[in-house]
């Protein structure tokens, strides 16, 4: 049943043969997980990025969010004493986890005293992307989400590919990216991209995130 439903969807799923057309070289492509044992697992993929970011002078991160404890703040600040370390996420005007926009209007500040330039983005809808840029070669793609749930509790699978054509397509999309978004620096400095289009949260929203930003406090770890 599945396979005659995608045969009807896609009528050359039998003879297509464009693979190399259709394709991207790759030097090598790693699969990185935390583990698929169900409990706390140890962050085999933030170390993995961390290791990575080692000798990187440039590093783009794009999460739909951000919610941190110390480790995780201690990794952005390392990565970002030695490279150009960009924090691409949903602005909270688009966002669509609350839990996520009300935990980064509380620890924004702490997000940007790593050292990362954090970029708010307001797209047309909520992107759900995750990938690490490692300067344009290395692209970590896949489900892992900056987040504590998805460092230490959540089965996440990345794969590492070393690609530069491949790096080069996601770079092109985190540029259009930057350009709708507002680049916040950890001095205060806020600039709007080209392509920014301003949205104001309206009371009941204001009020929404103000009650939630109270309640999520003790509840953190649990994001």
């Amino acid at each position: 049943m599945r396979y005659a439903s995608l045969k009807e969807k896609y009528t050359d799923i039998e003879d297509y043969n464009s693979w190399q057309e259709d394709t991207i070289p790759a030097n090598k492509i790693t699969l990185v997980n935390n583990g698929t044992h169900a409990g706390p697992k140890t962050p085999l993929v933030l170390q993995t990025i961390r290791y990575l970011a080692q000798n990187a002078d440039n590093v783009t991160i794009q999460t739909p969010y951000v919610i941190c404890n110390g480790y995780m703040y201690h990794t952005l600040n390392e990565i970002a004493s030695h490279a150009r370390l960009k924090i691409i996420l949903n602005a909270v005007e688009k966002g669509s986890n609350p839990w996520g926009c009300t935990d980064y209007l509380n620890q924004k500040k702490k997000i940007l005293n790593t050292g990362a330039d954090v970029y708010e983005l307001m797209n047309e809808v909520p992107v759900h992307t995750k990938a690490v840029l490692l300067d344009d070669r290395l692209s970590v793609v896949g489900s892992y989400n900056l987040d504590m749930r998805s460092t230490y509790l959540d089965t996440e699978l990345m794969l590492v590919i070393d690609s530069k054509e491949l790096n080069q397509q996601i770079q092109s999309t985190e540029s259009t990216y930057i350009e709708k978004s507002k680049e916040v620096l950890s001095n205060g400095q806020e600039t709007e991209g080209g392509q920014y289009e301003t949205k104001v949260l309206n009371w009941q929203k204001k009020l929404f995130y103000g009650v939630l930003r109270i309640i999520i406090r003790p509840l953190r770890q649990l994001l």
